[in-house]
């Protein structure tokens, strides 16, 4: 699990790490429009692949752990799932009770 953990990291972490540099770089040497698009272009790549390392760690755990995998099943299965079937429609809200009136009092008094 570590050694896939380590390879994930050097292919989704360490060119997003890398890139900025090879940018300025390429940048400062250049300024064909074209270019100048590719780094853009390969900088939301590198991005991109920064955010599914977290996705990633998630299924490199629950592949490997069968005690992992066994708290996921109980809560999904048995909190969540089992909680939400059970639920059941309870209004909340109070009806309106039929000649129900609010009495209108004031803090001003009136003179004259």
């Amino acid at each position: 699990m570590v050694l896939i953990k380590i390879l994930n990291v050097c292919i989704t972490v360490i060119p997003f790490l890398v890139f900025p540099v090879i940018r300025y770089i390429v940048s400062s040497c250049t300024n064909d429009t074209i270019i100048q698009k590719q780094i853009q272009l390969l900088n939301r790549v590198f991005t991109m692949l920064f955010f599914v390392n977290f996705a990633e760690n998630f299924y490199i755990v629950v592949a490997s752990s069968s005690r992992f995998r066994q708290q996921l099943k109980y809560v999904l299965i048995n909190i969540h799932f089992k909680g939400w079937c059970a639920k059941t429609n309870v209004n909340r809200v109070h009806p309106v009770v039929e000649g129900f009136e609010l009495p209108i009092t004031s803090n001003f008094q009136h003179t004259g």
